[in-house]
Formats: structure tokens, C-alpha cells, sequence
């Protein structure tokens, strides 16, 4: 894992994230660099845990920072059936917006919890899918998680991280206003105090080569979130933006790496 600074505690950013529960269905609107980063990353998952979902007569899944449910409410509308899902979130306030919507359903199961120690039996499941939470963990405590999933990972079952990557313009556009507010914090003789919401980035080589030292191989990524210009930009004129990276990532049709934001990482647990 790539060596970084220390970010929030799990306690702040457990209370972001409750913070914001009641509005963060809203982030995944499609006329926004963020909606398009999501609708993507849901289409990408789905892939993968289709065929989970279509080889298993009662596939049980896991999703490991679950935020309000939005996952599951992807998959409970498709045409798919006798599949349970269970979600964990460290945000509580994420985890009421799941039972008030969903706590009605007998294959819905939701529970506050840390990814790095899921409370559940040994090979429990046939999909482990973490999105976007090993960014929020120091170096050890991801490789901790990634090992707690691999153990409550099925053999043959399938593991789907997303993960924000460190080679793209969007990490070189996050990290040099990193340095910018650390500097002048320095300046001002104060303490640099991170954005709670922004978390470390991964080179993809060393995920994978975590993954197979987790006997987790037939490893497969796909790059998403095409983002070319600062998120000041993407905030300020959200059409305009989604409107230039529809453009460009029909064109780049993501043979690139660097344009594109984030990654999916798909793993098999061998038997």
C-alpha cells in the first residue's frame, strides 16, 4: 500500500457520514461528476455480481460499508431471486436510512460495523463487495479488512473492491490542494487538519499483489470516473463537466488509466 499521510479517525469519519446520510442518495444524481462516478461504479459491480447472482441457487452477499443501501437498492430491482444481502456500515445514521427503507425486506439485513472485523462465521459468503472504505483506513488496518473479507469470503466466492486510484488527474488535482492547505496552515503556525471526506488513493500493481498473497487471484480491473479538470470546476459547472467526460471516455473508451478517477478491482477466493 502506498505510504501516506494520517487521515481522519474512524470516529470523525463515522460521524461524517452520519452527518450526510439523509442526503447522500442525492449525490448519485447523473447530472453530476459525482452521479456519473456512481452510476458507473454500480453498472461495473453489477457485471460481476451478476453472474453470482445467475450460478448460485441462494447466493448471500456482503457489503462491507454498505452507506444507505444503495447497492442493494440497485440490485432489488433487477429480475433476481432467493439472494440475501447483508450490509455494515461504521455510520449509524447510514444504517437507519437502510432499516427504514429496507428493513421491511426478509433478505435485507443491516448492522453498524468496522470492515476491518466483520462479525460473521468463517466462509458465510459467495460476494464480499467494499466500496470506496479502505480509502478511509490507515495502510495496516486495509490489509487487515481485505484479510477479515478473504475469511468470511466462500471458496470460489468473489471479492469487488473500488478503490479512488493514485495515477489519475484527480488524485494529482486532490493531492496538490492537499499540499496547498497544508502549506498555508504551516504558514499560519496552525496544525493541518484534513478534509474528513477525502481519503488516501492505491496504485493498482499493489492491490494485486495483496490479493494474490491472499490466495485471492483471477484478478480483474476496470477503470471509471473520468475526471479532467479540478472539483472546483466539476462543482461549479456540473452539465459542462459530464457533458466533456461522456465525450472523452467515448473516446478514450478506457483503453487510459490516467484520466479516469477510481477502479474496480474483482477478485476469486481459490477453492
Amino acid at each position: 500500500m502506498n505510504k501516506v499521510q494520517q487521515y481522519s479517525s474512524l470516529t470523525e469519519v463515522a460521524d461524517f457520514f452520519s452527518a450526510i446520510s439523509k442526503d447522500y442518495v442525492s449525490f448519485y444524481d447523473n447530472q453530476s461528476f459525482l452521479g456519473q462516478y456512481f452510476s458507473q461504479r454500480l453498472a461495473i459491480v453489477y457485471r460481476h455480481l451478476r453472474q453470482v447472482l445467475e450460478s448460485q441457487p441462494n447466493p448471500k452477499l456482503l457489503d462491507l460499508g454498505c452507506g444507505p443501501g444503495m447497492l442493494f437498492d440497485y440490485l432489488h430491482r433487477q429480475d433476481h431471486h432467493n439472494w440475501e444481502f447483508w450490509g455494515t456500515d461504521i455510520a449509524e445514521g447510514m444504517i437507519r436510512e437502510c432499516t427504514q427503507k429496507f428493513g421491511h425486506l426478509d433478505n435485507a439485513h443491516f448492522a453498524v460495523g468496522q470492515v476491518q472485523n466483520p462479525e460473521f462465521p468463517d466462509q458465510s459468503f459467495d460476494a464480499v463487495i467494499c466500496l470506496g472504505v479502505l480509502e478511509y483506513l490507515e495502510p495496516e488496518a486495509a490489509e487487515v479488512a481485505i484479510a477479515q473479507m478473504n475469511r468470511v469470503l466462500k471458496p470460489n466466492g468473489v471479492l469487488i473492491l473500488s478503490l479512488t486510484s493514485n495515477h489519475s488527474l484527480y488524485g494529482w488535482n486532490k493531492n496538490l490542494i492537499s499540499k496547498i492547505k497544508r502549506l498555508v496552515s504551516q504558514l499560519k503556525g496552525r496544525a493541518y487538519q484534513p478534509n474528513v471526506g477525502d481519503g488516501r488513493r492505491f496504485e493498482e500493481h499493489k492491490v494485486r499483489r495483496l490479493l494474490l498473497d491472499q490466495s485471492l487471484d483471477e484478478v480483474e480491473t476496470e477503470y471509471f470516473g473520468l475526471n479532467l479538470l479540478f472539483p472546483w470546476v466539476d462543482n461549479k459547472f456540473p452539465k459542462l463537466s459530464t457533458q466533456l467526460y461522456g465525450w472523452c471516455d467515448r473516446l478514450f473508451e478506457r483503453r487510459l488509466r490516467w484520466p479516469y478517477s477510481a477502479m474496480v478491482i474483482k477478485a476469486k477466493k481459490s477453492e
